[in-house]
């Protein structure tokens, strides 16, 4: 962000597993009949652990020719030993509008025990519309052992058409569109209250305080390239919270508090506590617009810009 001048039931959530035990009074040949063999399986989808790109995936944007990971998460019942169900009994469905589509070339995968991933391509937003808010399911069906298969509870997410922005916000776009084409911007008047000048968001993107109109517009492209180079640290990094973790140590071991050897160009004064990450950001911003304010203040040393400027060129530093 830029700173303001029974049978047993397995459940599974993520990598978490939990197991319960039950003894089925009065079990006879013919209850266990009604599961079938052994390694009879049920798949449940869990409603609310679906995720995107790590991250829970309620209020999802993105701009037009964004890709996303989409992972859904499910449970399973079984008789006797659980059975997985088999790639080739995933689909992935697509709605735009009414109807539900499957996708035959994107091909959703278990990637955990309990988990299943499908990575979506760029989409692009059709020419003048602003807004498309597309969905999308895994469906597992019957197939061998698992005699009862689910559909999942949908993914939103809203992708956003940039070439239809007007204004303050246009102008933000194309100062981070060279480096972040696939950002999505909004203006968000809230951010004020919480000095800054804008933020990134996994979830919503790019964000800029409606105040910054009144900055020089250097100062105006660096508070939006400062964004941008968030995201880029998180999609150089992998876009999941684990690449983030990755960024922040990678911005740890590289950029540090120094000052200015200069005597002639005072540095200004860190804002808080330092912070390498923000700090990376604001070295990223810095050289590519000179001119710029560093919102976090400090002094970016020539390393700390080359590390910058290999981020804004989508490449970790």
């Amino acid at each position: 962000m830029a700173l303001k001048p029974s049978r047993r039931t397995l459940m599974a959530i993520g990598t978490a597993a939990l197991v319960f035990a039950a003894t089925l009074v009065g079990a006879t040949p013919a209850n266990a009949a009604t599961w079938g063999q052994y390694g009879t399986t049920k798949v449940y989808f869990l409603a609310s652990s679906n995720l995107v790109d790590t991250y829970n995936a309620s209020g999802i944007v993105r701009g037009s020719g964004a890709q996303v990971s989409v992972k859904f998460q499910y449970k399973v019942r079984y008789f006797g030993s659980p059975s997985k169900p088999k790639n080739s009994s995933l689909s992935l469905q697509r709605k735009v509008g009414g109807k539900w589509h499957t996708i035959k070339s994107i091909k959703p995968k278990r990637t955990s025990r309990y988990s299943i991933t499908a990575e979506i391509p760029p989409y692009f937003v059709p020419a003048g519309v602003p807004v498309q808010t597309v969905q999308y399911r895994v469906k597992i069906k019957k197939s061998g052992k698992i005699v009862q298969g689910d559909t999942s509870s949908p993914i939103k997410i809203k992708y956003e058409n940039q070439s239809m922005y007007t204004g303050f916000t246009l102008g933000i776009y194309n100062a981070i569109a060279p480096y972040c084409p696939t950002a999505a911007v909004r203006i968000d008047p809230t951010l004020s209250s919480r000095d800054r000048a804008g933020e990134f968001s996994n979830q919503k993107g790019i964000s800029i305080d409606p105040t910054v109109e009144s900055y020089p517009i250097a100062e105006q492209q660096g508070v939006a390239l400062h964004e941008c180079a968030h995201m880029k640290q998180f999609y150089n990094w992998g876009a999941s919270y684990i690449g983030r973790e990755k960024a922040e140590a990678a911005s740890a071991a590289l950029f540090v508090n120094d000052i200015n050897p200069d005597p002639n160009a005072p540095t200004d004064p860190v804002r808080g506590a330092f912070d390498p990450y923000e700090h990376a950001a604001d070295c990223a911003s810095h050289s590519l617009q000179p001119a710029g304010y560093l919102g976090y203040g400090g002094y970016c040393n020539p390393n700390e810009l080359a590390a910058g400027y290999r981020l804004m060129g989508g490449f970790r530093y």
